[in-house]
């Protein structure tokens, strides 16, 4: 790119995009394959906050409200070094949403492995069950309030260190480039270099998803393409 900044471009610094969270030192790996369907990730310290469906894979997290996390918050993440804490919210409910169906439940002579009120895959369920130490085999109507105070916290509150993105030349795509402002968007000729035309992961341009940066590419090509011919 250093050619790019003598010519007089400005260049937004280039971070890894969409990419997923590596978590060695969490056993929640050993559910790989499991898929939350609706969950909300927070990263802690940050207003960073995604909704979506999350999945659980060997090395750690993914899925689209991860991947969301990494693409809006690149440059946040990579100002931690990939080092931070993501707290889960395994439902995506509110808090009082929680305590009413914790409440509704503990009338229920069913057993708390059993009956799983939370939309949650089984082996999700028995985990976090297992995560806060509540016996599985008592009754719904046997959790006391300190037992269900638990549940609340981990169901709405779990925290998982990530230590990790996913490894070099796994990112799907590249957040920064050439900053926006400099091209003209409806020929994507550069402003201040007539006849210098650019598109694709060169500009600063990444979306949340692989779909929306193959369509920006082919967008941005036919443009630079069209225009560009004499």
């Amino acid at each position: 790119l250093q050619w790019l900044l003598d010519i007089g471009l400005e260049i937004e610094k280039p971070v890894p995009s969409l990419f997923t969270f590596n978590m060695p030192n969490e056993d929640i790996i050993d559910l790989m394959g499991v898929v939350a369907p609706n969950v909300s990730v927070h990263i802690q310290g940050d207003k960073l906050k995604h909704i979506g469906p999350l999945l659980i894979t060997h090395w750690g997290m993914s899925g689209p409200a991860i991947l969301k996390c990494s693409a809006w918050g690149a440059r946040i993440l990579a100002g931690k070094n990939y080092k931070f804490n993501v707290q889960v919210n395994w439902s995506n409910l509110n808090e009082l949403d929680y305590k009413e169906i914790i409440k509704e439940n503990k009338k229920s002579y069913r057993i708390i492995a059993n009956k799983n009120p939370f939309n949650l895959p089984n082996r999700l369920w028995l985990y976090l069950i297992k995560k806060i130490d509540v016996d599985s085999k008592i009754s719904w109507n046997k959790l006391d309030k300190k037992s269900g105070n638990k549940l609340l916290n981990v169901l709405f509150n779990d925290s998982y260190q990530v230590n990790s993105k996913t490894t070099f030349k796994e990112e799907f795509v590249t957040c920064g480039g050439i900053s926006l402002h400099q091209i003209n968007p409806n020929t994507m000729e550069s402003k201040i270099h007539k006849g210098l035309y650019f598109c694709g992961e060169i500009l600063d341009i990444d979306g949340v998803t692989g779909g929306f940066n193959f369509q920006s590419a082919w967008t941005t090509g036919y443009l630079a393409g069209k225009n560009s011919v004499i």
